[in-house]
């Protein structure tokens, strides 16, 4: 099951930083594994660096991996970001939170602040649907804007090479 209880970690020592971009994922909570998913995959797919490692993976030693990634993305000048959970607020609907984070984030957190890392919070949703605009719309059956996102982007100028009006 890629949701269910028995998933295992997406990213198990983290994605190196690509040039391309200019910020790293060094913080991700764990607990709710489908926006979890959500953010190794965005992160993969726009090929986004991730310092975060798998805990289930390198067990006691996770920390100290993590530590390497971490130094590794400050050498290279990018900017520290940690996703925070959603939110529940009371009712059954998960929505951007006000910047909660789990346990093993707090032991990172509170690194990052020990050896005075600048760093950067974001709502894990708000994270994921600025970068998937179609498929956060999609998945919450919104096909009004879905709609409007793909209309959005018709505007956008095409070349077009090769193309005869029909007679």
């Amino acid at each position: 099951k890629l949701f269910g209880e028995d998933a295992g970690p997406l990213v198990t020592s983290g994605l190196p930083p690509t040039r391309g971009s200019d910020f790293v994922i060094v913080s991700v909570p764990c607990g709710n594994y489908p926006w979890y998913a959500r953010a190794c995959i965005v992160c993969a797919t726009f090929r986004i660096g991730m310092a975060i490692v798998s805990e289930l993976h390198f067990e006691e030693i996770w920390f100290f991996v993590w530590k390497r990634n971490l130094e590794r993305a400050a050498k290279e000048n990018k900017i520290l970001v940690v996703l925070t959970q959603p939110e529940t607020f009371g009712g059954a609907e998960e929505k951007p939170g006000i910047g909660r984070i789990d346990f093993s984030q707090a032991v990172q957190v509170h690194y990052l602040r020990q050896k005075g890392y600048d760093f950067v919070g974001i709502d894990i949703i708000n994270f994921c649907r600025d970068l998937q605009p179609v498929l956060s719309a999609a998945s919450e059956d919104n096909f009004d804007a879905v709609e409007q996102c793909l209309m959005s982007r018709r505007e956008i100028p095409v070349p077009l090479v090769n193309v005869a009006d029909a007679p």
